[in-house]
């Protein structure tokens, strides 16, 4: 049953709290729930997937990208006789790519 939130509580869903006056999705027996809650906002850890896709980015800025992979390994002495190839599949494991994208 839709109706305005007239505490303020937590969504069985997704654990993110609710406030008084909020819109929400109410049944018997299963409690409270955001009005557009649905499995691509589960929270973990009481924040939303995007919020830790944010946070995994601001972590990760100084990481080297794929092509600053690649063009470090062709200018080390390590990789002068690794095929280009054998480069580009090295940098593509090597890259970090966020989990929460």
């Amino acid at each position: 049953m839709q109706m305005t939130s007239k505490y303020n509580g937590t969504c069985t869903r997704c654990n993110g709290s609710i406030s008084k006056g909020e819109h929400i999705n109410w049944n018997r027996g299963q409690g409270a729930q955001h009005f557009m809650c649905d499995e691509d906002t589960i929270m973990k850890g009481g924040k939303t997937l995007k919020q830790l896709a944010i946070e995994w980015d601001q972590e990760h800025k100084n990481d080297l990208t794929f092509c600053e992979r690649v063009d470090q390994m062709t200018n080390s002495r390590e990789y002068r006789n690794v095929p280009e190839d054998a480069i580009f599949q090295y940098a593509n494991e090597d890259t970090q790519r966020n989990p929460y994208r």
